[in-house]
């Protein structure tokens, strides 16, 4: 019976599910796949799982064997002595080609079909003149791959903010929009050194709870709005999206706090979640 698990390999840290015959291999072992670029050391990141009929062929790949001792030596050989070679070669025709372009890593495949050059660079580079250079001395294919600022940060960040480990150089593999919206709704501030990261773009984290900010902010009037409570009538001049309450300015001038419970008149609650609409007029 055929079996399959998600595995993570490359310096990108790229997850992909991959099928395999026997079930000995265990969650977090490492294993040679067979990944379109070539054969790369990956682990395991799941337990075994029977295969699903269901998952499509072609979104699966194979798993070609558990890691040898000879390809963990392998491996730490690249990335201690070959990578180290490859990277300063390559700056050095980068310079010689006066390239407009800054090397971050590189990726040696462990099956040796390709090596991948990582770059960052502000303008678009002709580089094919560097693509023959490095061919010719490393005598295998090469490829040559522009990256923005976060994928940079993935590669050569640390920690970020909080002391832990940058969360795009961990688990987090799809890197979404961030806005200005989510810091904002999340009472961040708006000092730009407390809300970006290493990459100097808005920090990934931001969204993580921006959904239930967004539900809490929903069920609550908006500031500005006349509504009508057990407390008297008012205008909504806060909110607790926390604790669920609004304050409002009566008409004597005092500010007091509502909880949502106690608005009788004055907007419509969304309820469900998400803001789908199952909610009941407070009116």
């Amino acid at each position: 019976m055929p079996y399959y698990s998600t595995v993570r390999y490359g310096k990108m840290l790229s997850i992909n599910k991959f099928k395999f015959d026997s079930p000995q291999l265990k969650q977090t072992e490492k294993c040679i796949v067979k990944t379109d670029r070539g054969s790369e050391l990956g682990t395991l990141l799941t337990v075994p799982q029977p295969l699903q009929d269901t998952l499509p062929p072609d979104s699966i790949g194979d798993v070609l064997r558990r890691a040898t001792p000879d390809d963990l030596n392998s491996a730490n050989k690249i990335e201690k002595e070959d990578r180290v070679k490859e990277m300063t070669f390559c700056k050095e025709q980068i310079l010689k080609l006066q390239l407009q372009m800054k090397l971050i890593d590189i990726d040696h495949l462990i099956g040796g079909e390709k090596i991948i050059f990582y770059f960052t660079s502000e303008t678009r580079v002709d580089f094919r003149e560097l693509v023959k250079v490095l061919a010719q001395e490393f005598k295998t294919r090469i490829e040559l791959k522009q990256i923005g600022a976060r994928d940079e940060a993935r590669l050569v960040g640390d920690c970020g903010h909080c002391g832990l480990k940058l969360c795009c150089a961990g688990f987090l593999k799809e890197l979404g929009g961030i806005t200005m919206d989510m810091a904002k709704i999340q009472k961040h501030t708006a000092d730009p050194s407390k809300i970006t990261g290493r990459c100097g773009k808005l920090l990934c984290c931001l969204r993580y709870e921006y959904n239930d900010y967004k539900e809490w902010q929903d069920k609550l009037p908006p500031v500005g709005t006349n509504v009508t409570t057990i407390k008297g009538n008012g205008v909504v001049v806060g909110q607790d999206l926390y604790s669920e309450l609004v304050v409002i300015e009566r008409e004597t001038g005092d500010r007091v706090p509502v909880k949502i419970g106690e608005i009788s008149a004055g907007f419509e609650r969304k309820g469900g979640c998400n803001g789908c609409p199952t909610g009941a007029s407070a009116e």
